[in-house]
């Protein structure tokens, strides 16, 4: 009986464990409110302005980007789903021409799924990569058609990206960076 309440706190402070981290929160007004944030599995994401304030739970609804300083981690409130209301938010993972965005989705028996969306100037975002099979959503072909619609204006990153034929998630990466690095080149 010891050994199971050990173990239930042990998994208590597990599930609730907080790091914080000093950052800060874009609020919708475009207020920018240097914070410590605190990341907890159990109870989401919380920021305070200062050390005397109650941290406050980051929602959608007023806080439209938040970052973490220690690693220039930014988050964003995205609408992933075209014609779908439903807001969350998701980390930043490029941001130029085409932004890729990344969200984890975490399961039951500690097992998480990764989905990668993108946009290309600030267009609709479009899903382009999954780390688990989907019943419902985009399959396979059609999210590497996605990936293909937004590359395939510079011709000769799309045939690096088509014959290296890989669909990873190193490989987007890899080409989203190429394109975004030309697109920037272009400008000046």
């Amino acid at each position: 009986m010891k050994k199971i309440f050990i173990s239930a706190i042990l998994l208590f402070f597990a599930f609730t464990s907080f790091a914080q981290h000093i950052g800060y929160v874009i609020t919708s007004t475009n207020d920018t409110i240097p914070c410590f944030i605190v990341k907890s599995s159990l109870f989401g994401v919380k920021y305070k302005a200062n050390e005397k304030d109650d941290f406050t739970k980051i929602k959608t609804d007023n806080i439209k980007e938040y970052q973490l300083t220690k690693d220039s981690t930014i988050y964003l409130a995205k609408a992933l789903k075209d014609g779908v209301s439903d807001i969350e938010f998701v980390q930043r993972l490029e941001y130029d021409k085409i932004c890729l965005y990344e969200q984890i989705i975490s399961g039951y028996n500690n097992t998480t799924t990764t989905n990668w969306y993108a946009n290309k100037n600030n267009g609709p975002v479009v899903m382009i990569k999954t780390s688990t099979a989907m019943i419902f959503g985009p399959n396979h072909s059609d999210r590497k058609k996605e990936f293909l619609n937004l590359i395939n204006d510079d011709p000769k990153i799309t045939s690096a990206y088509t014959a290296e034929d890989s669909f990873s998630f190193k490989t987007i990466r890899k080409y989203i960076k190429q394109y975004n690095e030309a697109a920037s080149s272009q400008k000046k």
